[in-house]
């Protein structure tokens, strides 16, 4: 995909560069439901990156109140905020992420099929050219636009 292009755009739904504390929530792990980690690394202002102390789990903490809200937006800013990387023309931040992920779970299932839940614009399962992809959106734009350009 080569490097990515920096682009001027309207987003698409209602993501902030930063939010406050009044946005986020603790919460425990969600495998061991202990409440003591290590923080890796925080972003956009408040939200953080931790390992748990405990089962070593690495899970978002503080998240989002109201995660999914962030994505309820308009399908055509979305496609416009979009559409360089359905063009082939520019990369998504998080390819890098996705290739990762993807080289994991290539060395338990190499081929077959493959269920994207919560699939947002279909990113992630663009790059799993390996396998037969079905997106499983949850109730949001971007969803949308993913099935129809992907």
């Amino acid at each position: 995909m080569g490097n990515p292009i920096k682009i001027d755009y309207e987003r698409g739904g209602r993501q902030k560069d930063v939010y406050d504390e009044t946005e986020a929530i603790n919460v425990p792990c969600p495998l061991c439901e202990k409440d003591e980690y290590r923080e890796i690394y925080k972003e956009r202002g408040v939200l953080g990156i931790v390992q748990c102390k405990d089962c070593n789990l690495i899970y978002v903490n503080p998240r989002l109140k109201n995660p999914e809200g962030v994505y309820w937006g308009d399908t055509d800013k979305y496609f416009k905020e979009a559409r360089l990387i359905f063009e082939g023309k520019a990369s998504h931040h998080r390819d890098p992420n996705y290739l990762e992920d993807l080289k994991l779970i290539h060395q338990y299932k190499p081929t077959g099929n493959f269920l994207d839940i919560g699939t947002n614009m279909g990113f992630f399962l663009r790059n799993a050219k390996e396998w037969k992809g079905w997106n499983l959106p949850r109730r949001c734009w971007p969803a949308q636009v993913g099935q129809s350009t992907c």
